[in-house]
């Protein structure tokens, strides 16, 4: 069996991580000093929420090497021989580089994907890997699947408020 994972930054569903039994590696958001794990700790309506009550600062960090082996093992553990890992954009985040030192210390041979997109993209190309896997493809066609279909999703984001990009670094 070929386990899935992904990261928080991906927002897929639950119905999706269910149905295809995939591993969330959670980022972590960190509000006025509060370290936070996104999708655990914090949900999109609670991040509004504090947003609305207002806060000073505000960043966020990819999940350590550790949280991506920890991650692996429990797709080990029921029953994966292989992994593949679906991540966002290296452009965009060190998630991707974490992932790749975690699978070192893996008990099963583990694929980690640039999906070279971000947010519900990364989820899509998972999507697609997935159903890939369940039509028989090896991991590595799906992996190849998995990027292509990333490279291939377009992202548009709309921001609500341009102080939360500034207090977030990323302007």
């Amino acid at each position: 069996m070929i386990g899935l994972c992904t990261d928080s930054n991906s927002q897929i569903t639950p119905e999706l991580a269910r149905r295809y039994d995939v591993e969330v590696v959670p980022l972590t958001v960190t509000i006025d000093g509060e370290a936070l794990l996104e999708g655990v700790d914090i949900d999109a309506d609670g991040f509004w929420a504090r947003s609305a009550a207002g806060f000073t600062t505000i960043s966020t960090s990819a999940p350590s090497p550790g949280q991506f082996a920890s991650a692996y093992e429990a797709l080990a553990r029921r029953g994966a021989t292989e992994v593949l890992s679906v991540h966002v954009s290296a452009e965009v985040s060190s998630t991707i580089e974490a992932a790749r030192v975690g699978a070192g210390s893996a008990p099963v041979e583990v694929t980690v994907v640039d999906s070279g997109t971000a947010s519900f993209g990364v989820s899509f190309a998972l999507w697609e890997a997935a159903e890939a896997l369940r039509c028989g493809a090896g991991v590595h066609a799906a992996a190849e699947i998995a990027a292509s279909t990333g490279a291939s999703t377009g992202n548009v984001f709309v921001l609500a408020s341009m102080h939360l990009a500034r207090r977030g670094g990323r302007l």
